[in-house]
């Protein structure tokens, strides 16, 4: 990382800012080149990995990417504040970013589908994972992402912001 004094090194710090995340973005490649979407998803620790859930339609690009090459990209942001109040040549945004890559499964097991979408729905309505069916639905796939490697980026806003 070109500038490590912005680096999040500790693993429960990236846990942190995934669980405060909303949306991430997913990238993944296939015959028509980059393909970049954004998710809603939930993220944990599994025996000292990140471990992502998402899902989507059970057909379409995502899933045939996913088909053709496992590889992903994982991206995820808080931007707090975009900084306009200094000197142009001052200008910044405070954020906190996680990317990572690994690989990317269709989870295929109910109970493990179950517990994927578990994590997803308690990330966006926490509580809300008891009120779920016991069954996935026929048309969602519930996708996997055990990501072998991540980092982590803070940019807090500038102490003094005299223009």
């Amino acid at each position: 990382m070109r500038r490590s004094e912005m680096e999040i090194t500790g693993f429960d710090d990236i846990v942190d800012v995934l669980r405060r995340c909303q949306v991430g973005h997913l990238g993944l490649v296939d015959a028509d080149g980059p393909y970049v979407v954004p998710v809603n998803f939930g993220a944990e620790a599994v025996d000292g990995r990140v471990v992502i859930w998402c899902h989507g339609a059970r057909a379409g690009r995502k899933i045939d990417a996913i088909k053709a090459d496992a590889r992903v990209c994982f991206e995820a942001d808080n931007c707090h504040e975009v900084v306009t109040d200094v000197a142009p040549a001052k200008m910044t945004t405070a954020y906190e970013s996680v990317i990572g890559f690994g690989r990317i499964t269709v989870v295929t097991d109910q109970a493990e589908a179950l517990h994927g979408l578990a994590v997803l729905v308690d990330a966006v309505a926490p509580g809300r994972s008891a009120e779920m069916s016991k069954r996935v639905p026929p048309n969602v796939a519930v996708l996997r992402i055990d990501l072998d490697h991540i980092t982590g980026k803070r940019h807090p806003a500038p102490a003094s912001r005299n223009a």
